[in-house]
């Protein structure tokens, strides 16, 4: 009689171990099976992370306002939004500081003479020339930069140099100066 007893609290143990490792591999097969299935959507977490806003800006990749995880060091915001650009001098930022709701992530420019300058025999294709080759000639910083590079790409190539009398913040008094570092490779 005991033995049957034994027997038979053997057979509803198993059959309760066996119903929980079902009822638990089930559960996380099915889990997976939902992960697979929206795995292309993209979920909001928003309202599990809490998230601070921060300006990025100056020599950011892509510099604006964006949404980020409380906690993260500037190091680390700087990275999620794509790095620095070039000519980007990170010595004058503290990248190991954690991040506020508000705050503003300027990352200065390595100076002219510190990035270094074109030579007057080293001439810059100004049709051609990227933003940070333009930074090298003297007295063009990153606005005038900008400007030539947007007259580029609304007018196309410049014909002559006159034609860089267009841009906005370039006199005579500026092409004058920047003419010896400049060349037109049409």
């Amino acid at each position: 009689m005991l033995d049957l007893i034994k027997k038979i609290g053997l057979i509803v143990g198993v059959i309760i171990l066996g119903t929980l490792v079902y009822y638990f591999r089930l559960d996380s097969d099915s889990f997976d099976l939902v992960h697979d299935i929206n795995s292309d959507l993209q979920i909001d977490y928003q309202d599990e992370v809490a998230m601070v806003v921060v300006h990025m800006a100056g020599a950011i990749m892509y510099p604006g306002v964006y949404e980020l995880p409380v906690g993260m060091s500037v190091m680390e915001a700087i990275h999620f939004v794509g790095g620095v650009s070039s000519g980007a001098n990170l010595d004058k930022v503290n990248l190991a500081k954690e991040i506020r709701h508000g705050q503003r992530i300027f990352v200065p420019f390595l100076k002219q003479k510190e990035q270094g300058v074109v030579r007057s025999y080293d001439k810059i294709d100004i049709n051609r020339a990227s933003r940070d080759d333009l930074l090298l000639i003297p007295g063009i910083g990153v606005t005038i930069a900008s400007h030539i590079i947007r007259y580029r790409y609304d007018h196309g190539f410049f014909k002559s140099y006159d034609d860089l009398l267009q841009v906005k913040y370039i006199g005579k008094g500026m092409l004058t100066k920047i003419r010896p570092y400049i060349m037109l490779d049409k």
